[in-house]
């Protein structure tokens, strides 16, 4: 008799909670409840199932966050993190990258870049460099196919500053062993084998720190947050969603960050200008409201 098939779970990492409610208050903002926070992840997690059929798992902030903390404290190496969710102002972080997924005007992938408002690429490495060589420690919250972490590992081999161990908040078994291939010893707080995705939370929301890709425009001149949702991002393609769903996925998403901002505004007693929030988007005029500016893509998706 045969084994059953195993059908890969699709993984998200809990983190809008903790984001949202740091960036509204260092604003001066009011944030709705925790409730709030919690019942927005079991309808994502609810929602992602129904629109993949498969398993949807929850990786909570806090089993990340004290895991990454307690193999942080323990590294033998200095620190250098590429995560600022889990880790920012960690006592034990020597130094962090700040890089995002970059992409066109058209949502064609531009590789990793600076995060906007830090320092180029470059120069964030300068200011690792050293004479003699010195062994580091990376951390980031997910290793998936382990190309983003080689290609910041080949970086600082070449500033002195080789990758000796990497810290993941979520390993996945195929960017796992092609790190361990290079050398690296690999820690992780949570293990998957095999998934159909793993996934931020942040991503799918519109606007909140941190979230979705980096639109660099063609000019030069301009930056903004593509979210996984139409009609910013490209939920297909970046979050494994099927193409049959992704019109109702996506009017999911966009009513759930309106309903996000709408909360904060209410509960602040103000309008949040669309170019105050912490991660831009195209297509929503500067003064105006956030919501207002959401409210308007609505009609160009489909619940």
């Amino acid at each position: 008799m045969g084994h059953a098939e195993v059908i890969p779970p699709y993984v998200i990492s809990a983190d809008v909670s903790h984001l949202f409610k740091s960036w509204a208050l260092g604003e001066g903002h009011s944030h709705p409840s925790d409730q709030y926070f919690i019942d927005y992840t079991l309808e994502l997690q609810r929602k992602i199932g129904e629109a993949t059929g498969v398993r949807v798992e929850v990786v909570e902030e806090k089993e990340l966050s004290d895991g990454l903390d307690e193999r942080i404290a323990r590294s033998p190496y200095p620190v250098i993190s590429l995560d600022r969710v889990y880790t920012d102002g960690h006592e034990h972080v020597d130094g962090y990258i700040d890089l995002t997924r970059a992409v066109d005007e058209d949502l064609v992938d531009l590789g990793i870049a600076a995060r906007p408002d830090s320092l180029p690429l470059e120069g964030q490495l300068k200011a690792l460099e050293t004479d003699d060589e010195t062994p580091i420690t990376i951390v980031d919250d997910v290793i998936f196919s382990g190309n983003s972490i080689l290609d910041i590992a080949e970086r600082l081999q070449k500033i002195n500053r080789p990758v000796a161990r990497v810290i993941a908040g979520v390993a996945i078994g195929e960017g796992l062993r092609a790190v361990e291939a290079q050398g690296i010893q690999v820690d992780y707080v949570r293990y998957y084998e095999e998934v159909l995705d793993e996934v931020c939370e942040r991503d799918f929301v519109a606007g909140v720190p941190l979230s979705g890709r980096t639109v660099l425009s063609s000019d030069g001149g301009g930056h903004w947050s593509a979210p996984y949702l139409q009609p910013f991002g490209h939920p297909e393609k970046w979050a494994s969603i099927p193409a049959e769903a992704v019109g109702w996925f996506s009017a999911f998403c966009l009513e759930q960050s309106i309903t996000l901002w709408s909360e904060t505004e209410t509960e602040s007693g103000q309008q949040i200008a669309a170019h105050s929030i912490p991660r831009k988007l195209r297509h929503l005029e500067g003064a105006e409201s956030v919501v207002v500016g959401l409210q308007k893509h609505t009609e160009s998706t489909t619940i």
